[in-house]
């Protein structure tokens, strides 16, 4: 049980420090910078824009769907117990890196470089590949019996996958980098 409790207390840290971190880090840049709210869009059409602001509420509550399961449900992997599974590694890889997004893009929209736009890239890829990690832990939990809280759970992080990878690592920089003169 020892083992339980250290896990629960370090899952529970990265997820206050790190979810901390990114909303301090959205709301001061946002807050000091309101020009940046608009410019973060890049030139995504409109059309987009709709099914994007869906998604990003989708992907929150998503995040909390899951987040809950593997916690405090009965998320077991294998037949082994929730710390056999890089779950740590996979929260650390999206909650750390989302921290530095908001700031890197005002940096390359102030100073572009190519640095700062590859740097972006790796954010967002390292989050998508934490979103991925969550999907395939879910995924490899061996279910005795249907569970309304693994379903939501796995559809929560696919919601999420969706917005991490292949919204923001793949579609929104086909739409942000020509505002950059790289």
């Amino acid at each position: 049980m020892e083992g339980r409790k250290r896990w629960l207390a370090s899952m529970l840290t990265i997820n206050l420090v790190g979810g901390c971190l990114v909303l301090a880090s959205y709301g001061y840049m946002l807050g000091t910078y309101p020009k940046l709210q608009t410019a973060l869009w890049g030139e995504l059409p409109k059309s987009l824009k709709k099914m994007y602001t869906v998604s990003m509420f989708l992907a929150m509550f998503g995040y909390f769907a899951f987040t809950s399961y593997i916690v405090w449900g009965k998320a077991k992997l294998q037949g082994t117990h929730q710390t056999s599974y890089p779950w740590k590694l996979c929260y650390s890889l999206v909650l750390f890196p989302s921290a530095l997004w908001m700031p890197l893009t005002y940096l390359v929209l102030e100073h572009p470089t190519t640095l700062l736009w590859v740097s972006i890239r790796v954010v967002l890829f390292a989050v998508g590949t934490g979103s991925f990690g969550i999907v395939v832990g879910l995924l490899r939990q061996r279910m005795r019996e249907w569970s309304i809280g693994y379903t939501l759970a796995l559809l929560g992080a696919l919601a999420f996958l969706w917005q991490t990878l292949g919204l923001d690592a793949l579609v929104w920089p086909i739409y942000f980098a020509p505002m950059l003169r790289v």
